[in-house]
């Protein structure tokens, strides 16, 4: 759900800090593959592990019902 400057802004600071690379598509050439770098994936399995924890934290006032409830919702609206 971003828009195209937004999304840009992202790439670049990822570019910036060696955690993505860019190629030309071969079917397209008005596009670029992005692609996470060994050192982006490994920066995305260390902190992987924390934001599942936060989502947890998030959602522990909530019974199971009310969850499955609002994880519906929010994908409806995505």
């Amino acid at each position: 759900g971003l828009d195209v400057a937004t999304t840009k802004g992202v790439i670049d600071r990822l570019l910036a800090r060696g955690l993505v690379q860019t190629a030309p598509s071969p079917s397209d050439r008005r596009r670029q593959l992005i692609s996470l770098t060994e050192d982006g994936w490994q920066f995305f399995m260390q902190k992987a592990q924390r934001g599942l924890q936060v989502s947890e934290d998030t959602l522990a006032p909530l019974t199971q019902s009310e969850r499955r409830n609002l994880l519906r919702i929010l994908r409806k609206i995505q």
